[in-house]
């Protein structure tokens, strides 16, 4: 597989060498120069070569796979001969659809599945039926923390590209330079100049495996539950993880570390008290988004105790009800991706409409008898593109104010 991976991207950067000269040829309009027509030839021939080479690697590595299956004397399940609208249906769950993957490679339904991999560009896995890529990613406020509360981009077409999106920019003007002037008849009117900032994302690719024995994948009607449960909760951890923390190199980058974020300073150190609640609530932007508190399970003691000038508990929790409980109204979610106590990051107050994520390709799947042949255990990847950051570069400055912010994200320091 790591053979074909490498194929695959020689391939695809000969047609890159090869699309660049023909582009170059006609922006210009002209011909080939007798060493581009020298060089293109050579491209040529060896995209031809490789091509052979990816063609036998394919059909050896479904050989391998056949015999590998062979050998470890699999006892397949009964499976009674199905109609013919049945075999080329949909897949029931996600580990029929892995089993098919490994043990049947020739089933009709993968035949589209392996096109939909090769028009997204990606080498090796095979493309995930979205009914079952819905099951993999969906998420809800009490699984996943940022992302049923962000501003979700789908992936598009191409869906790895980068998108960029314009906003104003408000760091030192409410109005994004927009001056407003009172003016005597006759008067000049003042010039005035509207301030745009753009902000690009690029999805990155991210993967996770697990390795799953032959016995629960081969009794794939019970292991579905099972084998979708961890791959949904490797994603949903590792996204909100990024989403939250990620420093944006080769990653998207969180909340903890946007530009326009405010950091509000700890009264002391390892303990929360009312007064920085109170510092941290005065420097939300209010524009009616819904804020939430995002709190490190280990801030427990601090933020249940908090209470008023007259000992009035402002913690509202009830915990009979289901629901989240309360502090100066918004939400508090308890989040073991934030940091532990007396860190920075360890309490957030955000509203993260003001986050935005790129879908890119995915999810893809891949699955390996080789890693634990001895053991009776495949490995199964996933593998997904997504990119993510704040929608803001700057704190907003209050209106009269230059050195007077507000953000949508505020960290206690």
């Amino acid at each position: 597989m790591d053979k074909l991976k490498k194929l695959y991207a020689k391939k695809e950067q000969l047609v890159k060498d090869m699309r660049a000269i023909l582009t170059a040829c006609d922006t210009e309009s002209r011909d080939f120069t007798p060493e581009e027509e020298e060089k293109y030839a050579g491209f040529d021939k060896e995209l031809d070569s490789v091509n052979k080479m990816i063609k036998m690697e394919e059909r050896m590595y479904q050989v391998e796979m056949e015999m590998d299956i062979s050998k470890r004397k699999i006892d397949l399940p009964n499976v009674e001969d199905k109609g013919e609208d049945e075999k080329v249906g949909e897949f029931r769950n996600t580990a029929e659809f892995i089993y098919t993957m490994i043990y049947r490679p020739n089933d009709e339904r993968l035949a589209e599945l392996r096109t939909q991999q090769m028009k997204e560009g990606s080498a090796g896995g095979i493309f995930v039926p979205n009914k079952l890529a819905t099951s993999i990613f969906s998420v809800s406020p009490q699984t996943a923390i940022v992302r049923p509360r962000a501003n979700v981009i789908p992936a598009g077409d191409p869906p790895d590209a980068t998108m960029t999106f314009p906003y104003l920019d408000q760091g030192t003007n409410m109005y994004g330079g927009v001056t407003v002037s009172w003016i005597q008849e006759g008067g000049a009117k003042p010039a005035t100049e509207i301030k745009w900032k753009e902000f690009s994302l690029t999805p990155y690719e991210v993967a996770a495996y697990i390795p799953v024995t032959d016995k629960l994948l081969r009794n794939w009607s019970a292991a579905s539950s099972e084998i979708e449960s961890k791959l949904r909760a490797a994603v949903i951890g590792e996204e909100d993880t990024q989403f939250l923390t990620g420093n944006g190199v080769g990653k998207p980058k969180g909340v903890l570390n946007s530009k326009c974020a405010i950091t509000v300073n700890r009264t002391t150190a390892n303990q929360i008290v009312r007064a920085d609640i109170d510092s941290m609530y005065a420097k939300i932007w209010e524009d009616g988004g819904q804020y939430v508190w995002l709190a490190s399970p280990t801030c427990k003691p601090y933020l249940m105790a908090i209470a008023d000038a007259g000992s009035n508990n402002l913690w509202m929790g009830n915990y009979a009800s289901g629901l989240p409980p309360t502090l100066l109204g918004a939400p508090v979610i308890w989040s073991q991706r934030n940091v532990g106590l007396g860190t920075k990051g360890d309490l957030m107050l955000v509203n993260l409409k003001y986050y935005y994520i790129k879908d890119g390709s995915g999810p893809f799947v891949e699955a390996s008898p080789h890693v634990y042949f001895t053991s009776n255990k495949t490995v199964i990847k996933i593998y997904w593109n997504v990119d993510g950051r704040a929608a803001l570069e700057n704190p907003i400055a209050i209106e009269g104010s230059k050195s007077n912010t507000l953000s949508p994200f505020v960290i206690l320091n």
